[in-house]
């Protein structure tokens, strides 16, 4: 594999002496030259190479992840192995570049190649683009604006701030009058698991809701009010519309995102982290977080803007979940002088759902709800309490995917 500046770039795998030598599971050390990239944990016990990779090993260049994987596969022949698995829950980046060389799999499960040679996926445009996420979405009809001409697309460029700006439609077969619009940059950088999983937890929590958000779009852009900033997603109350980061959709962008969260996180803890934590959400991902996070900023917007007494009411039942009267009161233990009681519910809501939680009242339900919506078994008692708040505020609600 030749990086950009030409060199050839091979990553070595390294055992790690005394490490589960004797189990099914090993940790494996992966090395371009003499440099570390990450840890590889794999387990052949199945017959195939089971990988679970952490952020370093996948934070890499592009060159440096397709190196990543020839390693994994000649590792696997070597052992003899039948092929090579990614379990669900492997940076995105990774899978990305694992389905370009032949992995293939569903929509947040694991990734299997079965050694046959890899092959390279050539750029088949916007159809091509199209059907790949359609084939992650079965069920789920897929239509784009094709008929847009040059000034429309100049216009959707200069207000998204990204190129290649396409305007996609969803439908729920037999079953949605109201389709999902998504505005995303479809170009050879874009990735469509990304897409996908966009699409489907926003496709999800309409049904839940339905038809309190059904006509609210999103953007996967760089509006103008984001630029100058780190966000993820913006929910924009007065045109009903959601916009999350393009870092979410390209590759080019995601690597820098990634490499930002990363300089973040050594800087606020002083080293650089070993191993990150982001199969703890699988097979959900931070996407599907974050899509959650901004859907019920919309929702709670309509309640308290129709239903002002049962906000009130909902304000009150997370707040009595943490020990105090209200929401408001959790929020009130950072400041000083804050009884007792508010500081220890502002410390819990900090530990048991996020310190981003801590931000205001509204950004203290969104992650809680996506703290919830993103829990697929034994839910933390945060997320547990959240549910059964949610299901007496919206006794009408459908199914969230776990439930189904």
């Amino acid at each position: 594999m030749v990086g950009p500046s030409g060199e050839t770039i091979q990553v070595t795998l390294v055992p790690q002496p005394g490490v589960d030598e004797d189990g099914p599971h090993r940790l494996l050390q992966a090395w371009t030259g003499d440099q570390p990239l990450g840890w590889v944990r794999v387990d052949a016990s199945s017959g195939w190479l089971r990988v679970a990779v952490d952020a370093g090993a996948a934070a890499g260049a592009h060159a440096e992840r397709r190196a990543l994987l020839r390693a994994l596969g000649q590792q696997a022949r070597t052992e003899r192995l039948d092929g090579v698995v990614l379990v669900a829950g492997t940076p995105l980046l990774l899978r990305h570049e694992a389905r370009l060389a032949g992995f293939t799999g569903p929509l947040r499960h694991d990734l299997a190649w079965d050694l046959r040679p890899p092959f390279e996926r050539e750029w088949a445009g916007l159809e091509g683009f199209v059907k790949e996420v359609a084939t992650l979405l079965p069920g789920v009809e897929i239509l784009s604006d094709q008929g847009a001409g040059g000034w429309r697309s100049m216009v959707r460029h200069a207000s998204s701030g990204m190129a290649g700006m396409e305007r996609l439609t969803f439908r729920d077969r037999d079953e949605d009058d109201s389709p999902l619009r998504l505005s995303v940059p479809v170009r050879e950088d874009s990735m469509p698991e990304c897409v996908a999983l966009i699409a489907d937890t926003a496709l999800s929590v309409r049904r839940y809701f339905r038809p309190l958000v059904d006509k609210v779009r999103v953007f996967v852009d760089r509006p103008a009010e984001s630029r100058n900033s780190n966000w993820a997603g913006l929910a924009d109350q007065t045109a009903r519309d959601i916009h999350l980061t393009g870092g979410y959709v390209s590759v080019i962008e995601m690597e820098a995102l990634v490499q930002h969260l990363q300089q973040r996180a050594e800087a606020a803890s002083g080293q650089a982290p070993r191993r990150a934590s982001y199969q703890g959400m699988a097979p959900f991902t931070r996407i599907d977080a974050v899509v959650a996070h901004e859907f019920w900023h919309q929702v709670e917007f309509d309640l308290d803007s129709s239903r002002y007494s049962d906000s009130v009411a909902f304000r009150r039942a997370v707040g009595a979940y943490f020990g105090v009267e209200t929401l408001e009161h959790v929020m009130k233990g950072k400041e000083p002088g804050a009884p007792p009681e508010w500081q220890r519910a502002f410390a819990r809501l900090a530990d048991e759902v996020s310190t981003y939680a801590t931000t205001n009242p509204l950004e203290a339900s969104a992650e809680l709800f996506s703290q919830w919506w993103c829990t697929r078994a034994a839910p933390p008692p945060s997320a547990h309490a959240f549910g059964q708040i949610l299901r007496h505020t919206f006794p009408d609600a459908g199914l969230r995917p776990s439930e189904r």
